[in-house]
């Protein structure tokens, strides 16, 4: 390996052997995917092509973090996305069922958005409480009908 490239030994000094990853590999590696994304949520034309919510870029390596093995890795993203989906499949609902009312009272279509709000968050409470490793699925979701409120 006398003969290597620099970024070579860079990369096999910083990621190693994949069994003994050391602390600071795995704090680096973090770091490292939370300035990428954090670059990538700032870009002004990204925020074009993807819309307003280029900010869920950074949240989704915090919640799935590279210091983790790759399996709680996968475990994280399976569960951000389908927590994403069943926040955005509420918020639509709760948007639905809103329009329908807005044109004879809207006050009661606030009200019903009020009410989903309402319920996105006692639930959000409860199951991070009862069960902190679902986290991952419900906090992801909780983000969205902030969203579209």
């Amino acid at each position: 390996m006398a003969g290597a490239p620099p970024i070579r030994k860079f990369v096999k000094f910083v990621w190693g052997d994949w069994q003994t990853n050391e602390l600071w590999q795995r704090i680096l590696k973090t770091a490292l995917a939370c300035v990428i994304a954090l670059s990538f949520a700032v870009i002004p034309e990204l925020g074009t092509v993807y819309g307003l919510n280029t900010y869920l870029i950074p949240m989704v390596t915090v919640f799935a973090h590279p210091g983790q093995r790759m399996g709680k890795v996968i475990e994280s993203l399976v569960m951000a996305l389908l927590g994403s989906l069943l926040g955005l499949g509420w918020s639509l609902l709760g948007l639905f069922l809103s329009t329908l009312a807005i044109g004879q009272n809207p006050s009661a279509a606030s009200a019903i958005r009020a009410i989903f709000m309402l319920v996105s968050v006692l639930t959000h409470g409860y199951v991070r409480s009862q069960t902190p490793r679902l986290f991952a699925l419900y906090g992801s979701s909780s983000f969205l009908p902030r969203l579209f409120f």
